[in-house]
């Protein structure tokens, strides 16, 4: 069964019942199913970082923090496992699913919008500075975020995301070193 959008509901209410209905594993391919999901997933992930980053009652990169400090801490609940969903996907189907890339990839340019923006936001209130390229920063920041994530994940351990954390924020979006 291929995947065609006028069909999404009817495809999700059948992988639901069968799932509910056999005590067999059920075999989806990725080609039929993900592209619904990943219809989905932007929208509720977009939701939740902008009750973040427009909180506007603190600076940009103090939202920034939280956002990180609680996703840190969520993946710190659930003992190092898990991540990022559009990550595990990117990393496991696409280079063997084209239309499924083109989907990840056009969901990691929406959130390499949101940080861009946060990022020329903080440069307005001096908290980061001007000659910095908010589009370079963010493609930076996803790309450093999610390979910390995945070493995060291997070592069932934060330790890379701490790093991470150090780097960014003591580094990079300050302009110097780390630790200089």
């Amino acid at each position: 069964m291929k995947f065609r959008p006028e069909r999404a509901e009817r495809i999700l209410d059948t992988y639901a019942r069968l799932a509910e209905g056999t005590q067999a594993q059920l075999i989806v391919f990725p080609e039929t199913a993900l592209p619904v999901f990943l219809d989905r997933i932007p929208p509720a992930y977009l939701a939740r970082l902008e009750q973040y980053l427009g909180d506007t009652a603190a600076s940009p990169l103090t939202r920034l923090r939280r956002h990180l400090d609680e996703l840190l801490a969520r993946f710190e609940r659930r003992g190092c496992r898990g991540g990022c969903l559009i990550g595990n996907l990117s990393q496991e189907l696409a280079d063997q699913h084209p239309r499924l890339r083109a989907q990840l990839d056009a969901v990691l340019t929406s959130w390499r919008a949101r940080y861009a923006q946060l990022f020329r936001e903080a440069q307005v209130v001096g908290e980061l500075r001007a000659d910095r390229d908010p589009e370079a920063l963010a493609d930076f920041y996803l790309d450093s975020f999610e390979g910390a994530l995945l070493r995060a994940k291997v070592s069932k351990s934060p330790a890379p995301l701490r790093v991470f954390l150090t780097c960014m924020f003591d580094g990079v979006l300050l302009g110097r070193p780390a630790g200089a």
